[in-house]
């Protein structure tokens, strides 16, 4: 019998190699397409992630480290010398804040403030050694800050915090920044996996040819 053309279809009604696929989804070019953009995406997540723990991340970590260094150098003061030279010790280290970004509040069981450089006791600051990001009011001006809440015998409560605000903005633009950045990840894979998959469909079909 006569050979059949390469425009013919097969018994089966599928094309010959390298034509169009009946279901897309099936298809060896689209797998191969996705597992490329799956994994350009994976690649592009973890070095967002990467990004965000080297930099927001470290500047949280500091500031822990710092809240809680100065919580055990004002905890040795108040072993030697009781409330008088905490109290003392305080307004030193505000005086000697070359910063300006130390906050400290000590009050009495009361709530009367003792010393510090905050207007009051933040109401959402209710649990000890536990880190709270919050508003608070300093100088007559509003701010953002990093502090934890340390009980003292007496009925004494001690809020050691940094003011925060400037790496706030640095980690909210930041984060809009590597959205961004997942987006335009997000076309160019899609748009990698279209040319690969016309590529391996050409391919297929020179193989056929």
């Amino acid at each position: 019998s006569a050979p059949r053309s390469a425009d013919e279809r097969r018994p089966d009604g599928a094309h010959p190699i390298g034509g169009r696929s009946p279901d897309l989804l099936h298809s060896a070019g689209f797998r191969f397409a996705m597992v490329y953009a799956g994994l350009l995406a994976v690649s592009a997540a973890v070095l967002a992630f990467y990004l965000w723990w080297a930099t927001a991340g470290l500047l949280d970590r500091q500031t822990e480290a710092a809240i809680r260094a100065d919580a055990q150098g004002l905890s040795e003061r108040w072993a030697e010398g009781r409330l008088p030279l905490l109290v003392l010790t305080i307004r030193e280290r505000l005086e000697q804040n070359v910063d300006d970004d130390a906050l400290y509040l000590l009050v009495d069981s009361n709530g009367q403030t003792l010393a510090g450089n905050l207007r009051g006791w933040p109401d959402l600051v209710e649990r000890p050694d536990q880190l709270y990001e919050l508003s608070v009011t300093r100088a007559g001006a509003s701010t953002v800050a990093q502090a934890e809440r340390y009980d003292l015998p007496g009925g004494y409560h001690l809020l050691i915090g940094r003011d925060v605000q400037a790496r706030v903005k640095l980690r909210t633009l930041l984060a809009d920044s590597l959205l961004w950045g997942l987006v335009v990840v997000a076309v160019m894979a899609l748009a990698g996996a279209f040319i690969v998959r016309s590529l391996f469909r050409r391919t297929l079909a020179n193989v056929s040819a």
